[in-house]
């Protein structure tokens, strides 16, 4: 299977902004400040007070999370990322170019495959992952046979291990 596809700044934000959410470590820094709020509020206020008080912290922390990602992920703008993509499953790799790199993973090497709203996302290293817009296949059906073909690569890889 062969994909092509130009990854835009608002790709690169959307993925960071779903991994963060989905990370337990920052999920639990930010319930842990709402407890404080919640624990630092008079006890006079109210319950119902004092749980929208740390509701409205934990929504603004991860709003100053989101904020401080979009200007961080801007000032490190990298034209080698943000450009034309061509992902290819082949036998033995997952291939990737752009008109900087060609690079070659091959299939005991990739860890997973993940599909989330507005992307697929093959992590090739814990920290490291190729992210594919939706928009890069022609329907649903072609994105859910991209991933299926991935985990059947990754899986059989790790089977021949």
């Amino acid at each position: 299977m062969h994909i092509e596809y130009e990854t835009k700044f608002r790709d690169i934000v959307l993925f960071n902004a779903m991994h963060q959410f989905l990370s337990p470590l920052l999920q639990g820094v930010l319930i842990l400040f709402a407890i404080f709020t919640f624990m630092s509020e008079p006890k006079e206020c109210g319950l119902v007070v004092r749980s929208i008080a740390a509701l409205t912290s934990y929504v603004a922390m991860w709003a100053l999370q989101f904020l401080f990602n979009v200007a961080w992920l801007y000032s490190r703008k990298n034209d080698s990322m943000l450009t034309h993509h061509t992902i290819e499953i082949q036998d033995r790799a997952l291939l990737e170019e752009t008109k900087f790199n060609k690079s070659l993973f091959y299939w005991n090497g990739v860890i997973k495959v993940i599909k989330r709203p507005g992307f697929i996302a093959v992590y090739v290293a814990p920290h490291l992952a190729h992210v594919i817009p939706i928009r890069a296949f022609s329907s649903t059906a072609q994105g859910a046979e991209f991933t299926a073909l991935v985990k059947q690569k990754i899986h059989a890889a790790k089977s021949e291990s």
